[in-house]
Formats: C-alpha cells, sequence, structure tokens
C-alpha cells in the first residue's frame, strides 16, 4: 500500500473517529416520545409564561399538551384520540367554571381507556375538598380502587432539616419499599409531602388484585384518619384512628385496551413544580442531602408504559415527533385573530374564555341571550318612601301608581335608623307579598353615615343590622364596611344589597371618597327636578375601572309624583320578562346585578334601550406583542333601540370618546374592534334623534404593559409589569424584592415577578409574596422605564375586608381611625383600642386633629386629589405636639390579618413562634415574617429598623391575628 494511501486510510478513520464523537455528544430526547394531555393545567386565574415544568417533561421524552389552560375548556373524546396518555390532578372541579359532571366524565374516560388510551391520575390538589375526594372514588369503585381520606406519618422515615422558605409547609416522608418490576428498574427513592390542607397532600390507597402495586410506605408508616369538615377550610387528623402498615402508594392496571395509572398525591411537587426551586425540589431532584430521589426515571418510565398499547396500534394517536403545543389558548396566541369570524357563534370555551379574570359570565346561554338581543327592559324606580318613615301611601299604593307609569318595579328608601326591628321585617313581607311574577318590590334602606353622607341600599332581603354598627345615639351607621359586609351571611341566602351614595354633590365627602358601592347616581330627582347631574364623575370613576352601573335616583314621597318620574333617567334591569328577576338565581348574586364588571345587565335611559354591551376577546390583549396582527386588539359587541331613529353610538373610555358610530337608523347591533393603549374603563352611550340618552358600563381594555396580579380575588392586588419575550410569550418585569436573600435559603427570587413567582409551591392561593412587601414597579414603555430608578413603591395592605377597591387617593388625609377614642365601649376586640390605620381612606372614623397623613401613588394618567390604582409612600405631619404615650398609640398600623386558624409554623427572622405566645417583634431591616394563611401563605419583610409586627392568640391557642408597621415608640412628636 502506498504511502498516499496509508495517509488517506488514517485520515479516513480520525474523520470517523471524530463524528462518532460528535454525534454522541449531540442530545436527544429519549425514546419512544409520548403525547401526553395535561387535564387540570393551571391552579391561578391569570396570564402567564410558558410553564417550566412542559420543558422539563419534554426532557423525558413526554410531549406535553394543555387541554384549555386557566378556563379549562371541557375535555372531549375526540380531544382525546389525539393523545396517548391523559394526567389528571383534579376529577369533576375546574378552577374558575362550572365543573364535570361526575356520571359523564366517568363514561368519557372509560370510554378512553377502552379504546387504548391511558391515564396517570396524580391528585387531589391540596386546595380541594373532600367532596372531591369521593366523587373520584365514585369513578374509581368500578376499577377496584379506593383512595382513603387519611394522611401518613413515619417519623423513622421524615426529613426534617428542610431549607428555609417562607410559603413551604412542613412534613415530608420517603420510601424505599419499593417493588420489583420493570416500572421501578433503578428506582431506589422516593419523597413525599404529608401536611394536610384541605385535602391531604398524601392519601393512601386500597387496591383489587387486579392492581399491580409499585409503591408503599414503610412498614413503621401510620395511616391516620382525617375530619371530613368540608366545606371547611382546614381539616384535622384523627389521632385514635392511627394503624402502622406499608401501605400502597402507587399503584397500575389494564383498563380495557388502556391502562390506569393511581397516585394519590397533590400534583405540584411532581408535575407542576418540576425544574423550579419551589420547596426545595425536595421531590423530584433534591432529596434530603443524603438520599436522591428517583421520581423522574419513575415518571418517565410510567409515562412510556402507559402509551404503550396507543403506541401500538396508533389509536389513540401516538407521537413520532413533537406535537403542536397551542399555549393557554383562553388567554390568546401568537397566531393572529380572525377578526371577521361570527363572534356570537363562538364555542362554549371561547366565550368562557372572555370572562376568565374577575368576572364569569353569568352562564353561556345568557351569555348568548344578551348578543342576540333576548335580554328585554325593565324599567325600576328608585327612591319611593312610604308613609312607614315620613312619605306617603303604602307598599300596594306605589305598586299601582308604578304599574300604571309603566314600571315593572319599586326599590323603596325607607329611613332605617328611625323604625324598629318590627317595622322593619313587616314592611319587608309587605314587598314579598306585592312581587309576583309581573312586578317586584324591593325593600330598600335609606341611612347617614357618622360624616353626614346619605346613602340607600336595597336587596331582595335585608336582615336587620348589628346595633353596634352605628354611632352611640343610634342616628347615624359609624362602621359603614361592616353595615354592609353584615349582610354577607345573614340576608337569607341572597347577596350583598346594592349599595350606593344617595346624593353625590348633596353629601360632604367628595365624589371619589367612598367605599363598598356598586352603584353611583348620574342622576338625581327630587319633587320631579334634577338636582344632581353626575355623569361627570361616573365617567372618571369607569376611567379607573370602578365597576360602578350608572343610577337614577327619585326621591318621592308620594305615589302621585311617579307618573312624572317615568319621562326622566331610570335604572333599568336586562332581563327575559319579570318572572326571571324574581326566579333565576343569579339576581341573588351580589348587589341584585350592580356593579358587575363585564357583564352589562343594568343600564339608566330616559328613553333609548340598550340590549347588549358584552366584551369580546378583552383579555387577549394581555398577551399583545407589537409585531403580532391583532395580538393586542379587543371587541365590544353592541345592541340597542330606540322608538326614534339613533343618532350617535359613542363608546367611551373614561373621559375620553374613542368611538362615535351615526346610525340613523332605529336599531344598532355593532361589533367594534380597537387597539387599546392602557387600562382603563369603557362605557357606552346611546343618543337618539330627540336627545334622549342612554348609559351603561361593563368591561375594561387592559393597558399592554401592564396588569394587576389577581390572587384569587380574595387576597390584595399588586403590580407587576407585563411585556413580551421574543417568542410573544407574556414577561413580568416588575416586582424586585429588596431581601433577596430571604426566600428558599439564599438563591432568590430575581427582579422580575416570572422569578419569584418560581418560588411558590404549584398551587398556592397567591401570585406572588406580596402581603406588606415593597416592591420596584419597572415598566418598559416608548419613554424609556418607569418609575425612575430607586424610585420605591409601596401597596397599601390595610384590607379587613377585599372588594375592588383596593387603591387609595393622592390626598392629605386628616380622618384616621382612632380606634382608642371613638370605638370606646363598642370595641368588639381589645386591641382595637391601641391601633389607628395610617392611610384611613379606607376606615375614616374621625377627625385626628394632632396630625396630617400625606401619601404619594404611582399614577400615570391621572392628576391629585383623584383616585386610581397606586402604591403609596407617606409621611405624618403633627399640628401640635403629640405624646404617643399619652393617647396609647402603640402603633402606626399599615396592615392586619383576618383571625387565622393555621398558627403553626409562624416564624419571625427563621425563628418559630410558639403556639400561645403573644408577641411583639421589632424585625429590623431586612427581617421578615412569614405565616401560615388558610387561603394562601404570606410574609411580610421590614425595611428599616422600627418596622414591628404584635401577634395576638386567642386563650385556647385556636387562631392568631397579626398587625403589622412601625412603631412610633412612647415619645413626644414636636409641631412640624
Amino acid at each position: 500500500m502506498s504511502t498516499l494511501i496509508r495517509v488517506l486510510v488514517l485520515l479516513l478513520c480520525v474523520l470517523l473517529v471524530n463524528a462518532g464523537k460528535a454525534q454522541s455528544q449531540i442530545p436527544s430526547q429519549p425514546q419512544p416520545l409520548v403525547s401526553m394531555l395535561i387535564k387540570d393545567a393551571s391552579a391561578v386565574i391569570k396570564p402567564g409564561p410558558r410553564p417550566t415544568y412542559i420543558a422539563e417533561l419534554a426532557k423525558l421524552g413526554i410531549i406535553a399538551d394543555l387541554s384549555g389552560g386557566t378556563t379549562h375548556q371541557k375535555l372531549t373524546f375526540k380531544q382525546l384520540m389525539k393523545y396517548s396518555v391523559l394526567l389528571m390532578s383534579d376529577y369533576t372541579f375546574v378552577h374558575g367554571q362550572p365543573g364535570y359532571d361526575a356520571d359523564e366524565l366517568a363514561m368519557l374516560l372509560d370510554r378512553y381507556m377502552q379504546e387504548g388510551g391511558s391515564i396517570l391520575y396524580i391528585g387531589t390538589r391540596r386546595m380541594n375538598y373532600v367532596n372531591e375526594h369521593d366523587k373520584t372514588n365514585q369513578w374509581l369503585e368500578k376499577h377496584g380502587a379506593q383512595f382513603r381520606w387519611a394522611t401518613i406519618e413515619d417519623p423513622e422515615h421524615s426529613y426534617t432539616n428542610l431549607p428555609e422558605s417562607p410559603h413551604q409547609r412542613k412534613g415530608v416522608i420517603y420510601t424505599t419499599n419499593i417493588a420489583k418490576h420493570p416500572l421501578t428498574e433503578g428506582v431506589k427513592t422516593l419523597f413525599f409531602r404529608t401536611q394536610i390542607f384541605r385535602t391531604p397532600y398524601l392519601r393512601p390507597l386500597t387496591v383489587s388484585d387486579d392492581w399491580t402495586v409499585l409503591v408503599r410506605t414503610m412498614p413503621t408508616a401510620n395511616i391516620i384518619e382525617c375530619t371530613r369538615e368540608a366545606p371547611k377550610v382546614t381539616i384535622k387528623t384523627r389521632p385514635e384512628t392511627a394503624v402502622q402498615e406499608a401501605s400502597p402508594l402507587l399503584a397500575v392496571r389494564q383498563v380495557g385496551k388502556g391502562r390506569l395509572a393511581l397516585l394519590g398525591h397533590d400534583p405540584g411537587p411532581f408535575i407542576y413544580n418540576l425544574g423550579q426551586p419551589a420547596i426545595g425540589a425536595i421531590c423530584s431532584e433534591n432529596g434530603d442531602g443524603i438520599r436522591k430521589p428517583d421520581w423522574l426515571p419513575l415518571l418517565r418510565n410510567l409515562a412510556v408504559w402507559l402509551s404503550e398499547p396507543a403506541r401500538q396500534t396508533g389509536v389513540p394517536g401516538s407521537t413520532l415527533a413533537k406535537v403542536d403545543i397551542q399555549f393557554r389558548s383562553d388567554w390568546g396566541t401568537r397566531h393572529p385573530i380572525d377578526w371577521d369570524k361570527p363572534d356570537i357563534a363562538w364555542g362554549d370555551e371561547e366565550i368562557n374564555r372572555l370572562f376568565g379574570v374577575h368576572s364569569p359570565a353569568w352562564s353561556i346561554q345568557t351569555w348568548r341571550d344578551m348578543a342576540a338581543g333576548k335580554y328585554k327592559p325593565m324599567r325600576i324606580l328608585v327612591g319611593a318612601r312610604t308613609q312607614l318613615s315620613g312619605g306617603k301611601g303604602s307598599v300596594e299604593d306605589w305598586k299601582q301608581a308604578a304599574l300604571k307609569a309603566g314600571y315593572v318595579g319599586v326599590v323603596f328608601r325607607e329611613d332605617i335608623l328611625s323604625l324598629t326591628r318590627k317595622q322593619w321585617e313587616d314592611f319587608q313581607d309587605q314587598c314579598r307579598a306585592a312581587t309576583d311574577d309581573h312586578f317586584v318590590a324591593f325593600p330598600g334602606q335609606q341611612y347617614k353615615e357618622w360624616e353626614g353622607n346619605q346613602f340607600m341600599r336595597f336587596n331582595w332581603n335585608i336582615n336587620w343590622h348589628n346595633k353596634n354598627r352605628l354611632t352611640e345615639d343610634g342616628k347615624a351607621v359609624r362602621e359603614q364596611l361592616d353595615f354592609f359586609f353584615d349582610q354577607r351571611t345573614k340576608s337569607g341566602g341572597v347577596g350583598l344589597p346594592a349599595n350606593f351614595p344617595m346624593l353625590v354633590k348633596g353629601n360632604p365627602a367628595p365624589w371619589w371618597s367612598y367605599r363598598a358601592y356598586d352603584a353611583f347616581p348620574v342622576a338625581v330627582y327630587q319633587d320631579g327636578e334634577r338636582i344632581e347631574d353626575n355623569l361627570a364623575q361616573w365617567e372618571q370613576l369607569i376611567d379607573r375601572i370602578e365597576y360602578v352601573s350608572p343610577m337614577a335616583v327619585h326621591l318621592l314621597d308620594d305615589p302621585v309624583q311617579v307618573a312624572r318620574a317615568s319621562d326622566e333617567f331610570n335604572l333599568y334591569l336586562l332581563a327575559p320578562d319579570v318572572k326571571h328577576l324574581r326566579t333565576d338565581p343569579t339576581w341573588n348574586l351580589r348587589a341584585v346585578g350592580l356593579g358587575r364588571p363585564n357583564n352589562a345587565s343594568t343600564y339608566v335611559s330616559n328613553g333609548p334601550v340598550i340590549e347588549a354591551f358584552l366584551p369580546l376577546a378583552v383579555n387577549r390583549t394581555t398577551l399583545g406583542a407589537s409585531g403580532v396582527h391583532g395580538s393586542y386588539q379587543w371587541q365590544l359587541l353592541i345592541r340597542a333601540r330606540s322608538e326614534f331613529p339613533i343618532a350617535r353610538v359613542e363608546v367611551w373610555a373614561g373621559s375620553e370618546m374613542i368611538r362615535c358610530y351615526r346610525p340613523n337608523s332605529t336599531k344598532v347591533h355593532q361589533v367594534m374592534d380597537e387597539v387599546h393603549d392602557r387600562q382603563r374603563g369603557v362605557w357606552l352611550k346611546i343618543v337618539d334623534s330627540q336627545g334622549r340618552e342612554a348609559y351603561t358600563t361593563s368591561t375594561n381594555s387592559h393597558d399592554k404593559m401592564f396588569y394587576l396580579q389577581w390572587c384569587a380575588d380574595h387576597c390584595n392586588q399588586l403590580g407587576a409589569g407585563m411585556g413580551v419575550d421574543e417568542n410573544g410569550d407574556p414577561s413580568g418585569f416588575g416586582i424586585a424584592t429588596h431581601v433577596r436573600l430571604k426566600f428558599s435559603g439564599g438563591t432568590g427570587p430575581g427582579a422580575s415577578h416570572d422569578d419569584a413567582k418560581r418560588y411558590i409551591p404549584w398551587g398556592t392561593d397567591t401570585g406572588i409574596p406580596s402581603l406588606g412587601l415593597q416592591a420596584t414597579v419597572e415598566l418598559h414603555t416608548k419613554q424609556g422605564k418607569m418609575p425612575r430608578k430607586n424610585e420605591d413603591l409601596i401597596p397599601d395592605m390595610r384590607m379587613k375586608h377585599n372588594n375592588r377597591t383596593t387603591w387609595i387617593t393622592r390626598q392629605v388625609v386628616n380622618h384616621v381611625a382612632r380606634r382608642d377614642i371613638y370605638l370606646g365601649k363598642h370595641a368588639t376586640k381589645p386591641y382595637d383600642k391601641k391601633y389607628f390605620c395610617s392611610w384611613g381612606a379606607y376606615f375614616k372614623l374621625e377627625d385626628l386633629k394632632g396630625m396630617q397623613v400625606t401619601h404619594d401613588d404611582l399614577d400615570f394618567h391621572r392628576d391629585a386629589n383623584e383616585p386610581a390604582f397606586q402604591w403609596v409612600n407617606g409621611n405624618i405631619l403633627f399640628n401640635t405636639s403629640t405624646d404617643l404615650e399619652k393617647s396609647k398609640t402603640w402603633n402606626l398600623e399599615l396592615g392586619r390579618s383576618d383571625w387565622l386558624g393555621d398558627i403553626k409554623g409562624w416564624r419571625v427572622n427563621g425563628t418559630i413562634l410558639g403556639d400561645y405566645e403573644q408577641v411583639t417583634k421589632t424585625l429590623g431591616k431586612g427581617g421578615y415574617f412569614s405565616f401560615a394563611n388558610p387561603l394562601g401563605n404570606g410574609t411580610i419583610f421590614a425595611l428599616d429598623d422600627t418596622f414591628t409586627v404584635h401577634r395576638i392568640v386567642r386563650k385556647d391557642g385556636s387562631a392568631s391575628c397579626i398587625f403589622y408597621g412601625n412603631n412610633l415608640g412612647a415619645k413626644q412628636y414636636a409641631t412640624g
């Protein structure tokens, strides 16, 4: 062989060897690929980026798709047949939407398995109740399996030295009791969380001989039954039932042509927290530092085994390549919106999607009927006063006068504080007697609160009030919020009353300074004359997304005045007929249809009829990327009519008109689309050729770069910057904590909302650890970053009762709740006498002459002395020399919790507090206080050396309440 040939052969060998090395270095997904549909894909209602677990599952060769994102589109057999495996973590429960029918779902799942599909059940979520557990067992009974309503303790095989994290419940066990089986090859150790909440985190199994048990507890484990106290928030163990046994935890079997695998564990650690540092990734990656968990290889083995029947037959659809994933279709996609699509004909899941953020549709059929113009105007007279409290005529007299004038209902305004309990209850009986399928008589109340502001409220039933809510002379309401919210549980099965200021200009409070109201009187009449025109003020409230319905009030004291009122502005309720108002349970929801975002079920008019004002595709806007056509658009559907030609159809965003149509016809059916520019409320104005007008509101358009973080509607709002990444997915730019090292053992969170969110376990009922959190909110705009560098903004967290009015105003506050003086002997709790609320706009009970509290806000659109969504910093200006020791003022209170039943595991700077400990702790700058809350955990960070936490515990240790703020100390403050 020549030298040249030898050289060529040698080079070829080198190339082949290097090529082999290069090929071996190319990462590849495990084969075969498994197509999986995740039925219960989202734990919270909000948009967000692609979840980490999707990518982590892909590393295991599991190509996962989501069934419906936050609105959970209902499963169909056609949809299931596209996938080899269905992953379930709930059964009938659907977050934020009506659940499945248990029998129908069972038939669907069984049919899927009979055809070769397989199911991996990892659940139930710890946020669910025992009724979901029972429904799951009803389905599993036919397959020879049951989950036990019990938890597991195993002190000999527990991991107790967990990494510190404020959002973590302690309780982890491990097991090495794993059967020898092809599915468990290489699986030696598994970790499980064993706490209890509404559901046990880990539930043991009982199975028939048809099942193969793969994993059991260690023989030293104690199985302890739990109380069945649904709908109580938390359950408890029953120690007397403890039994020591090696109980089944994970089992599999064949069902039809398909297969079924069961693991009774909260799905977070095993699916939804994959790839995240939440709870230390103990169950999936890290273990206890001595033993590593083998969950990921077990999950891979399970997925391949479960998908085997489908992959062999091709039915359901096997996956040979990555499937096309449409992520969270209910929040919009990166595909253009077809604006010519007939929106009224949208599928149910599309309609659900329109209402997913804050206000669900009353029902799919309601939306369709309103869009089709099937809901009719029901004219209601608001403000009649009978002979009971200073007016004339009986309920029946007013009914006959109203019917004659074309009304189908009357809202009365009896002076409730001048009546006895028997008088009021007899009056409500008269209203019920006057209500039938053709007329509704609403018992309503007129009352004055301690500042002299006149209010009204009405409902189908209003129970007698607590006298402790009144001033000492009983002539005014002192605790207006409690006066309102007391009806939440006392009103005979109906919702909260419709509450609104009876006057605006005639009340001493400024128009923007009310709380707990659902309507706003744009027109007020007395003796047939209009005494107030408050349309401009209502516009400003809608601009700030106050969901207050327009109201027309007629202060009438004589039935003979009714005829004249019928030609003026009046309130209209939209319903198929009068009987619907009385019998359909949707009208028993809060405020009799008033103040409901995204549902224009009421309007005011002196002529034109508004049949529908509905949002279309509003919530898609939050995902907008400027380079994607349609992704930042929204639509409204408008239906209106008048006996005279309609001259103008005006759509307003607050005080700015954004559309004006001139149809010159008696009927209007219009779908408008718009590119939004900021978050603000939208309202509708109809004007006919006679100059008569109608107003309503129902929805808001969201600023593309900004959204409010909702925590399942019962936590407080905290803002986050909002944008999109290079892939078009939503991305948060805001919320950077000043105590980065206090999370997850010193590793986070980072300086963005999405980073912070990664440290919170899946299903935790909070979007971010926001309670008392000082944050830097950074918005990226065309003008650059806002706010300015190092500008810190603090949320006002003083929310005893949470409703939509969670913002305050840029103003000088001179009304502060001095509980020590004003409540006096009426204080329902001893500690009420020690505190006053710093910002006062929510609880303003008395003039505080000694000091003024000033605070600023973050407000991109508003001027001073006007409300907006905002975060506040504050200063106290002492008008006179003030001795805080003398006035018994302990704390400048920034916030407090309600009584929390779960008081175990509360920590100050990492040191656990005793169950019965009543404590005052100055945290020190950078310190933190973490606590367990039945509705979600909380963490409060100290940003200066005077920040103090005060905890009070009931004598029996059953519950605690916390206060937090700046301890001013027992000292004198000089003027200024």
